[in-house]
């Protein structure tokens, strides 16, 4: 089967898989191989199509909403749009490492489901162009940056206002990591701001506070 010139996203388990894959069991992970002709990525490539964003691991089905919806609000290129979902992980792990070290050689470590939840969005990948990008499709912007500048009579202290301008993106205010993981089955909001700081020579970087 043949796709139309086709950009495909895909939030299933491993569906980004060419090779070795690590799956979870009794505790730790086991390593497997694909076959060529059985990997669901090189049969999607093969179909004639332009890009393919997938998992390599486990797989959290939410961030493929998210990279859509980023991907018409930004009108991002498509190796922004992975990026995107690899930011949200980095923020969300607080600056530690996605993998601390393991006693078992060859084999990530065993963790918390909501910590295998987190890293394994690190796990999505572009298969494509990432200069790539659609011209005519777009959606209004998330949010924009109302203000930006020092607090009044504080140098040190950078003001930021954020407006929310589209709230019917729902997939971009959602935790992607944790959703299906807590306790009331309710998802946690988020909001990932990124921007360009002034031009000052700043030594650190703390949140003071959040108002909405």
């Amino acid at each position: 089967m043949l796709f139309d010139p086709a950009v495909i996203f895909s939030g299933a388990c491993y569906t980004g898989v060419v090779g070795r894959l690590y799956y979870p069991q009794n505790g730790g992970y086991k390593t497997l191989f694909v076959q060529p002709q059985f990997s669901f990525a090189l049969g999607i490539l093969a179909a004639n199509t332009l890009a393919y964003f997938a998992p390599l691991h486990s797989a959290n089905g939410l961030p493929v909403y998210q990279e859509i919806e980023y991907l018409l609000y930004q009108q991002a290129a498509f190796g922004d749009v992975i990026k995107s979902t690899i930011d949200g992980v980095v923020v969300a792990s607080s600056g530690r490492p996605f993998y601390q070290e393991c006693s078992f050689p060859h084999f990530p470590p065993s963790e918390p489901a909501s910590e295998n939840m987190l890293h394994s969005s690190a796990s999505r990948v572009l298969f494509g162009d990432p200069a790539m990008r659609f011209e005519g499709l777009s959606a209004p912007s998330a949010w924009k940056v109302c203000q930006l500048k020092p607090e009044s009579g504080q140098e040190t202290v950078l003001k930021i206002i954020v407006k929310i301008t589209n709230d019917q993106l729902k997939a971009t205010f959602a935790d992607t990591y944790h959703a299906d993981l807590s306790l009331t089955g309710q998802y946690n909001g988020r909001l990932l701001i990124s921007f360009s700081l002034p031009q000052k020579n700043y030594q650190q970087i703390a949140l003071k506070s959040v108002f909405f």
